[in-house]
């Protein structure tokens, strides 16, 4: 069974009031006041006084000054540049190819000249031989035919008959050489034999319409 206020004494609600606590007053400190700091006075630095620094003193004209360079036996003057070092064709590319290709080249267009040189000599004696050809075989119509418009205008199928009387008496020929042109004419010289006797003979050429004509000649009398 739970016990009741009426059980402790008391009636319900009339506690008595709480006795205050007086707490005692503190008494005198038993530690002296505080003093004074008393620090010891420095002692002296068992470092050395730094010496001078040896750089003059900013703004001055030694501190803008700067010394000329000056290179030890170990580190010699610098030289010219010379560049990138030379290591080959790059690639592994060779050279002689095209140098062969080059000169293959140059021989060609030798040989070209050559060639056009060896033709441009060649029509000019062909036609000199033609032409004596048919002066051999008494063909002096064909023959006049052969000479050039201004030298037909100078002169006439008779003259040119005249001219060549000793054309049947014609035994051998030979023209091969072509000498240097003369203004507009081209020079052949070789010999021509009469009755077996032979002499120097010399016609001049020119080109009319890209065929080589006579326009010049010694008389054959």
């Amino acid at each position: 069974m739970t016990d009741s206020p009426s059980d402790w004494g008391q009636k319900p609600g009339s506690f008595p009031p709480p006795t205050p606590f007086n707490y005692p007053s503190p008494g005198p400190s038993n530690y002296p006041p505080p003093g004074p700091i008393s620090y010891p006075p420095p002692g002296p630095s068992s470092y050395p006084p730094p010496g001078p620094t040896g750089y003059p003193p900013p703004g001055s004209p030694e501190a803008n000054y700067l010394p000329p360079y000056q290179s030890g036996p170990t580190q010699p003057a610098p030289g010219p540049y010379q560049g990138p070092a030379d290591t080959g064709p790059k690639g592994g590319r060779r050279v002689w190819p095209w140098i062969f290709g080059v000169l293959l080249l140059i021989v060609a267009g030798v040989g070209g000249c050559v060639a056009w040189v060896v033709n441009l000599a060649k029509a000019p004696v062909e036609a000199t031989n033609a032409f004596v050809a048919q002066l051999d075989d008494g063909h002096l119509d064909a023959a006049y035919r052969s000479l050039c418009s201004p030298l037909r205008a100078q002169r006439s199928f008779d003259d040119f008959q005249a001219d060549q009387s000793a054309a049947s008496a014609i035994t051998g020929y030979t023209f091969t050489s072509v000498a240097a042109a003369t203004g507009e004419l081209t020079q052949v010289s070789g010999t021509i034999s009469i009755n077996g006797v032979p002499r120097s003979a010399a016609y001049g050429l020119r080109q009319e319409d890209g065929v080589w004509k006579v326009c010049d000649y010694d008389p054959l009398q």
